[in-house]
């Protein structure tokens, strides 16, 4: 998991930037994408 003990918040997994939790209108909100698509595995699902 990408997350950021320092700031308490979860991280992009490509950019590395700081997600929103709880705007769900921000482009940078919090939601989750196959590293590789198609591959239905708990390993293959990052946060972006």
């Amino acid at each position: 998991m990408d997350y950021d003990p320092v700031t308490d918040s979860f991280l992009c997994h490509y950019t590395r930037k700081r997600l929103e939790e709880d705007d769900t209108k921000s482009p940078k909100c919090l939601t989750l994408d196959h590293m590789t698509p198609g591959v239905e595995t708990d390993d293959n699902v990052v946060l972006r």
